[in-house]
Parts: structure tokens; C-alpha cells; sequence
């Protein structure tokens, strides 16, 4: 619980760390949507039924201009994670009859931190280099009821780390709409760095693929 708290608070710093510097020079506040895809790497129990799984985030950052044409962003972001898993059935000589599927959802509170760096005149070209802290809130495990087996759905939670960390790698474009608004587009693949699970023998690292796309508003510079 005590990780839970240190974890909002941080948020908390980030968004007024990113308030404050909103103030100070060129700046954007952002709103982004993505699909995504979340599969896992490594080492694992569930073997060769793990499959990728598609879902869904939601983010709200800030994009400090340190330079021209190079920024720093953050904020906070909504990520759902997991796997799909495709389990077979067989009968009792060990001859597949049939199958089933299963799904681990997870739901992660995730701090980024990136740097942006555009190109050309108009700066409508972007790559984007950084990392995340991911804090996770919820995961459940199930499947529907079949023939053979009945439906389940239970909390994972205790099965995986409370932490992620990860790097992202990422490149996009961006156009103005008006001098205060832009959308951008951008494609952007994240590796996490840790073991995410907790059960002994299990060493499997979550990773996630996005379509990212986002409304940006352009603050007014200031000169305090």
C-alpha cells in the first residue's frame, strides 16, 4: 500500500513539475490515444501458449522545448498489458481434441520520459528516445466455460512484480491545425527491463507495441 502512495505522489511531482515549466517557455499540453499490442519475452512457464494480446491506453502529458527542435516529454499514461494464451485440450492418451482460449489482462499506471528531437523546417518529422516506470494496478487471469472446462477469471496480481521499467524507442509526425493546436501521429515500441513475474522459475520480460494518436495545445510563450 505504501508503494501505491509513493507512486501517486510521484505522479503528483510530475504533473506540477510539468505545470510549472509549462510556464517558463514554448510548451504543449497533450491528449493521446493508442491501440496497442503487449506480448511477453523471456523465459516463461505458460511455454509456447502465450500469444500477442491486443489492447488499449490513454495518456496525458506535457512537451518542454529545451532547444528548438529538441523537447522533453512526460505525463501520465493509462496502458493495458498481457497475453493471450491458446491451451489444448486432449483426450486421455494425449491426442489434441480440441482447445481453449485464455487471456491475462493487466493494468498499468505508467510514467514516460522522453526526449523528442524534429526535423526540418517546418518540424513535422519526430523520433523519440526515453524511458517509463510502470506501476501495476490490476491483473486478471481467465477464460470462458467450454465443454470440458468451466469459465475462470481471478486476480493475477500476486503473481507479478508491483514494478516495470522499461525503455521506448519511437518516430512520428506532427501537423499544425492553427497557431494553438496540432495532431500527431506516431509509431512507438516499448521493451521492458525487469522480470514483471513473481513465481519462482518464471523470467519473462512485458513488452508493447502502439499506434499513437494525440492533440496537442501550444501554450503561450512568456517572458517571466
Amino acid at each position: 500500500m505504501s508503494q501505491m502512495r509513493n507512486f501517486y505522489l510521484l505522479i503528483l511531482l510530475v504533473l506540477c513539475a510539468s505545470s510549472s515549466i509549462a510556464q517558463k517557455g514554448k510548451s504543449q499540453i497533450s491528449i493521446s490515444a493508442f491501440p496497442s499490442a503487449a506480448y511477453f519475452t523471456g523465459t516463461s512457464l505458460s511455454g509456447n501458449f502465450e500469444q500477442t494480446t491486443f489492447a488499449y491506453g490513454l495518456e496525458i502529458g506535457a512537451n518542454y522545448f529545451v532547444r528548438e527542435k529538441v523537447s522533453l516529454a512526460s505525463g501520465v499514461r493509462y496502458e493495458q498489458k498481457g497475453s493471450g494464451y491458446d491451451f489444448p485440450l486432449t483426450d486421455a492418451f494425449g491426442n489434441p481434441i480440441s482447445s481453449f482460449a485464455g487471456a491475462t489482462r493487466m493494468d498499468y499506471l505508467i510514467l514516460p520520459l522522453m526526449v523528442e528531437r524534429y526535423f526540418g523546417e517546418r518540424q513535422i518529422f519526430f523520433v523519440q528516445l526515453g524511458t517509463y516506470v510502470g506501476y501495476l494496478m490490476k491483473s486478471t487471469f481467465g477464460y470462458e466455460a467450454t465443454s470440458q472446462a468451466p469459465a475462470l477469471n481471478h486476480d493475477s496480481r500476486p503473481d507479478f512484480a508491483a514494478f516495470d521499467v522499461g525503455i521506448s524507442l519511437g518516430a512520428g509526425v506532427q501537423f499544425s491545425i492553427n497557431e494553438r493546436l496540432s495532431w500527431n501521429a506516431s509509431l512507438q515500441t516499448n521493451h521492458g527491463l525487469l522480470n514483471v513475474s513473481a513465481l519462482p522459475g518464471d523470467n519473462k520480460r512485458l513488452n508493447s507495441s502502439q499506434l499513437v494518436l494525440g492533440m496537442n495545445w501550444n501554450l503561450m510563450k512568456t517572458d517571466k
